[in-house]
């Protein structure tokens, strides 16, 4: 089984943003850890805070039912004070994460990777998303984490630009502010919180997880952080139809130059794509369907991987060679065509498992 540790800039994020694939991961016996690095003290405040009890203590509670819910096995707060959104004068506070050495903090971060020996680290695309600041920090601080902590893959959460887009343009004309409906009055390509448009356009994302089976588990984990009103309470006011279409999947980047999106999940190995052409192209990913159902050796795996070495890696069935034959076969390639697996390195990943069609 593997750890995946996830970092998150604020409670509530872990529910919306990557709560259904934390709920699987979990649900599949791995490993999973939250790290959320502010204390989320900008956020509302709710009517009935009891004498004495904080905003950063009501969200704590909050983020342990969360969790509870979510499966998680470990909940590390990193330190840091909520910076606010972009413009706000709590950017500027010494103790925030916005200013935070990103050294420093990815030392603290890294220290967590290697406690939890983590095979994978989650963490926000390259402007968190949205541009909040703490989210933007949490991108470069959990890469430069990854890095000290030599974790062997990464993947950045985003937002599909161009599938929300789709579903906003399926959604009835927008309600006036403040009823139900208003949310989707909003335009993802205009500028987000530091003036970019909102998420990651298609092209520029790579994975695509189905996390509907566990919408129940997301939106539950999301009512628990009751006391944000607005974005919470606006997701889970969503009749469950729309709060599926907007929630059921979970968007991902590999670090790196190409990206190309495909259905899969975390946990699969990582396919490298070296063509430009559609046929191979999808013939690769006939390929990653295929290897999803064929559980391989991790020993081996890991062992090649420390000798950097570049060759033809055995899958395994049950103790069977899975030979370039059966391959061909399960590939449905052409007679005059043959297929290899080949071990490489990726940035960001832990294996790239390659099948390349040879004349």
């Amino acid at each position: 089984m593997s750890t995946i540790v996830f970092v998150h800039a604020h409670p509530d994020d872990e529910a919306s943003g990557t709560g259904g694939s934390m709920a699987r991961a979990a649900a599949e016996g791995h490993r999973v850890v939250l790290v959320v690095c502010t204390d989320g003290d900008l956020g509302e405040a709710p009517d009935d805070l009891a004498d004495g009890e904080t905003v950063v203590a009501r969200r704590r509670k909050e983020t342990a039912a969360s969790t509870a819910i979510l499966g998680v096995a470990r909940t590390v707060w990193l330190g840091y004070r909520d910076s606010g959104m972009t413009g706000w004068e709590q950017n500027e506070d010494p103790a925030s994460f916005w200013q935070a050495d990103v050294d420093e903090a990815g030392a603290r971060l890294a220290a967590v990777l290697r406690e939890e020996q983590a095979d994978i680290v989650v963490m926000y695309d390259w402007h968190g998303g949205y541009g909040h600041p703490d989210h933007v920090q949490v991108h470069r601080v959990a890469h430069r984490a990854a890095d000290l902590a030599g974790t062997p893959r990464r993947f950045e959460s985003t937002f599909n630009r161009d599938a929300m887009k789709r579903r906003l343009a399926e959604m009835p004309p927008p309600a006036p502010d403040g009823e139900l409906g208003s949310e989707f009055d909003f335009d993802p390509d205009g500028p987000a919180d530091d003036g970019n448009p909102f998420g990651t356009p298609e092209s520029g994302i790579d994975l695509r997880v189905d996390v509907s089976a566990y919408l129940d588990q997301k939106r539950r984990a999301l009512s628990s952080h009751a006391s944000q009103t607005t974005d919470v309470g606006m997701m889970i006011a969503m009749p469950q139809d729309v709060f599926g279409a907007f929630f059921g999947t979970e968007w991902f980047i590999v670090p790196g130059d190409e990206h190309h999106l495909h259905d899969g999940w975390l946990l699969d190995p990582h396919i490298a794509y070296v063509s430009s052409d559609r046929e191979v192209r999808t013939r690769f990913a006939r390929a990653y369907r295929v290897l999803e159902r064929l559980p391989y050796q991790e020993k081996a795996l890991r062992a090649a991987l420390r000798s950097r070495d570049i060759g033809t890696l055995t899958i395994k069935k049950r103790g069977v060679a899975v030979t370039p034959e059966e391959l061909r076969r399960r590939l449905s390639l052409r007679g005059s065509e043959s297929a290899t697996l080949v071990l490489t390195r990726t940035p960001g990943s832990a294996a790239a498992l390659l099948v390349e069609p040879l004349p």
